[in-house]
């Protein structure tokens, strides 16, 4: 069964919300790594770029389209301009195979648990 979600937002600029897609990959991996590179504190800290964090950002949005959990926003012209990604907890993450070794730091610091 597929499920299609769209919803118009905002009839002036036309910001439809919608579950991910395959066609919605590279666009989606590129602002993901592009906000991440550029506002998240720890990523900016490690000197992290936009084309380094993409081998964390690809790996997540592939699992964002497998489970079918997640949520982009397109503009009139059908870009990706935001995105949420969402996860089952009850599944294992996606396997991050060739990942930079400046965001090994940021993954053990989010992946540590406090006693």
């Amino acid at each position: 069964m597929d499920i299609t979600l769209v919803k118009i937002i905002n009839e002036k600029h036309e910001i439809k919300f919608r579950i991910i897609q395959q066609d919605d990959f590279e666009q989606t991996v590129d602002l993901c790594s592009q906000v991440f590179a550029n506002y998240e504190p720890m990523t900016r800290s490690m000197k992290i770029n936009s084309k380094e964090f993409q081998t964390l950002a690809e790996p997540y949005c592939r699992k964002a389209i497998e489970d079918g959990l997640s949520i982009v926003a397109t503009d009139s012209n059908g870009k990706v301009v935001g995105f949420v990604i969402s996860e089952d907890l009850m599944t294992e993450p996606p396997p991050l195979d060739e990942m930079n070794d400046k965001i090994e730091p940021i993954l053990l610091t989010s992946c540590t648990k406090k006693n």
